[in-house]
């Protein structure tokens, strides 16, 4: 592995917005702390001598696979919810038991003068993961201007204030996800899109101080020149993937 691809930490995936605020991600680590407080990457290579004939090194791969869903929240950094598998398995369960009941077995939603109304008798999904996280459900009718209306849900991630609505159709999206998702076979794919030569850095930063985009490449992609098309190509994986297609 280049040591100029070495400060990738991790790969998001954005898999649904539920408000310009909140996003549903899938997360794989690329690399993590160890005991003794250096970096350990989650792809390592080890060298021993070969036991066949005619080939003297023998070379095994090993991955270290972490990954899980996270509900982030854009404006609270490290507010948000991880969701690892034990998580997901229970919080699918408990839906399956207790919200999803509300719409279908044991409808509390009727139609009343000609809007729609929760009528049936409820309580409030609650899936706590500690004593500051945890995720809430209630039933609501989404009401639009135009004079219709849905069924949904309101969704609270570790507060009252910190919420977001969604209809029945995209609570079922969320849902499904969670239920039919491969986590592992995501992540191996994920880990499959790394950063190799001659590909170079896409032309945005995060890093406090560096400034716009322009100043990033000026001052950074020095050390990632590309092989065809040179500084300041912003060349990558996905631009010259299409670059073959044509």
């Amino acid at each position: 592995m280049n040591d100029n691809f070495l400060c990738y930490d991790r790969i998001t995936d954005t898999l649904m917005f539920f408000n310009t605020n909140i996003t549903l991600d899938f997360v794989v680590s690329l690399s993590y702390k160890r005991r003794d407080g250096n970096r350990q990457f989650f792809h390592s290579e080890f060298e021993k001598t070969s036991n066949y004939r005619l080939t003297d090194i023998s070379k095994t791969i090993r991955r270290n696979c972490r990954y899980y869903y996270a509900i982030n929240i854009k404006n609270d950094f490290g507010g948000g919810l991880i969701l690892k598998h034990s998580d997901v398995y229970i919080l699918t369960t408990t839906i399956e038991q207790k919200v999803l009941p509300w719409f279908f077995d044991k409808r509390i939603f009727k139609i009343i003068d000609n809007r729609l109304a929760i009528v049936g008798e409820y309580e409030p999904f609650m899936y706590p993961q500690s004593e500051y996280k945890y995720f809430s459900i209630v039933p609501i009718v989404q009401e639009y201007e135009n004079g219709l209306f849905k069924e949904g849900v309101r969704c609270f991630v570790n507060s009252a204030d910190t919420n977001f609505d969604l209809s029945l159709d995209n609570f079922l999206g969320f849902y499904h996800i969670l239920k039919n998702t491969d986590m592992y076979n995501l992540a191996a794919n994920m880990m499959l899109y790394s950063k190799v030569p001659p590909y170079d850095v896409n032309s945005s930063s995060m890093t406090p101080g560096l400034g716009s985009p322009a100043r990033f490449e000026s001052e950074f992609q020095g050390n990632y020149v590309n092989q065809k098309g040179g500084l300041g190509s912003a060349s990558n994986f996905l631009n010259n993937s299409k670059k073959k297609e044509k």
